[in-house]
């Protein structure tokens, strides 16, 4: 899907430009002038310009309308999709696509977050391809999109230090349907408990001296349950969770060097929380109106992974068993 929107905004790029070089005879609707305060005038409607910046927005793509924009200062075109669309009725995709292209090169990234009712499950994606330097951007959209950051706090191992060809992840959970999850708060007292399981696939090519091919696949089972209380004064809260992940992943260089590794492993991770004033059974504020009661809380959490790591590749074979 996000291959497909990165067809439609090459082809919304196209249509940007035909707007921009028929730029005299573009209608433009909505318009509104002003006066700033040097005495420049901006135009604001699908086309935008000031003194900055020149920009083309509402140019239709099937998942919603696009704006590009000109920024003189930096030399540099930048283009921004919002995707909040259903597909077929069932699926649900809320994100954003962005396009750089300026003197240091030029890059795709998008980011999106999936969902579906009817069987339930969740997901999200993320991808770039192009050519240039990485940034804080470009990791904080892979941050936002990653199971592997959000369950392992770090990037694939994959994930390249520059945009030199193109790097997705993806992830899809479910729930496991032997019996069902359940989360309530009876203001007094509250519990939850979600089972899940899961796959999460990346897969990528780093272009340069040596061309890198990578390829990485977790699978995964996830349990989570807490149970917390309050007596109005003060709260008390105890969350717990078991991760069991299967990955598999490995990577094949131009310069003959390789690899392949398997890894199993289990983590543990337990969270207390407690909290004085006026608190609910999740030690947090409670509402009143247009106002919150003060709660002070106190977390404190522990991780433990036990594990067994498997590496055979041009580089040599080992295997580890670890607990950390």
């Amino acid at each position: 899907l996000l291959f497909e929107i990165a067809l439609h905004v090459a082809h919304a790029l196209g249509q940007a430009g035909d707007r921009l070089h028929d730029l005299p005879r573009v209608q433009v609707h909505h318009v509104r002038r002003h006066a700033d305060p040097v005495g420049q005038t901006a135009v604001h409607g699908d086309v935008i310009a000031d003194g900055q910046e020149l920009g083309i927005s509402n140019v239709e793509t099937p998942f919603g309308n696009m704006t590009w924009t000109y920024d003189f200062a930096q030399s540099r075109l930048w283009g921004h999709l919002h995707v909040d669309k259903s597909v077929a009725g069932q699926i649900a995709l809320v994100g954003d696509v962005n396009t750089v292209v300026d003197g240091s090169g030029w890059y795709f990234l998008g980011g999106m977050n999936m969902s579906m009712t009817s069987p339930h499950f969740s997901g999200e994606a993320a991808i770039m391809f192009g050519s240039y330097p990485m940034t804080e951007d470009i990791k904080d959209t892979f941050k936002d999109h990653s199971w592997v950051y959000q369950n392992k706090h770090q990037l694939p191992s994959a994930f390249p230090s520059s945009v030199s060809g193109f790097f997705f992840e993806g992830s899809v959970e479910m729930p496991i349907p032997i019996f069902p999850d359940f989360d309530f708060n009876f203001g007094l007292v509250s519990a939850k408990l979600t089972k899940t399981i899961g796959a999460d696939v990346r897969f990528g090519t780093d272009f340069g001296k040596v061309n890198t091919y990578s390829a990485g696949v977790d699978v995964f089972a996830k349990i989570e349950a807490g149970v917390g209380g309050t007596i109005g004064v003060a709260c008390a809260t105890v969350d717990a969770k078991i991760l069991a992940d299967l990955k598999f992943e490995g990577d094949y260089q131009s310069n003959g060097a390789w690899y392949l590794e398997g890894e199993q492993s289990i983590t543990f991770t337990g969270t207390t929380k407690v909290g004085f004033g006026g608190c609910d059974a999740n030690c947090e504020s409670i509402d009143i109106g247009p106002l919150s009661t003060p709660c002070g809380t106190d977390t404190e959490g522990a991780s433990k992974s036990i594990g067994i790591l498997c590496h055979y590749g041009s580089d040599g074979k080992y295997l580890h068993v670890y607990f950390k």
